[in-house]
């Protein structure tokens, strides 16, 4: 994880393929752990990893999900066997006007990159 304060914004956007591992500072108490997989040679959808449930404490679902969406996502995750009881909520971290523009900053450099272009 990468934890960025608000002024640290200055310095200019960042890479899209940091959003997932990319949290305001006053977060960082929280020794949050991601895990992304990624293969350009596996075409699979998802990759199985045994973990036990009593090592998750919460889940917490991104906060640029839809909110209808992280709703059906809650009761999916809730309607498993072992976690009806599971914390599960998505999160308002970007609530907050000027980090939510700095992220949206990604996505409009992602666009030029990859037209070369903004559009």
């Amino acid at each position: 994880m990468s934890y960025k304060l608000l002024l640290d914004t200055k310095e200019g956007p960042p890479n899209i393929a940091e959003l997932p591992f990319l949290k305001r500072h006053p977060y960082e108490h929280e020794d949050e752990f991601r895990l992304v997989y990624e293969s350009k040679t596996l075409p699979q959808q998802a990759v199985d990893i045994d973990l036990p449930l009593n090592t998750i404490r919460r889940v917490t679902l991104s906060p640029w999900m839809n909110k209808k969406v992280s709703e059906a996502v809650k009761e999916v995750i809730k309607a498993i066997p072992g976690c009806e009881r599971l914390s599960v909520y998505r999160s308002t971290l970007i609530g907050n006007d000027e980090w939510m523009a700095y992220g949206d900053q990604a996505l409009s450099n992602s666009t030029t990159t990859t037209t070369g272009a903004k559009t």
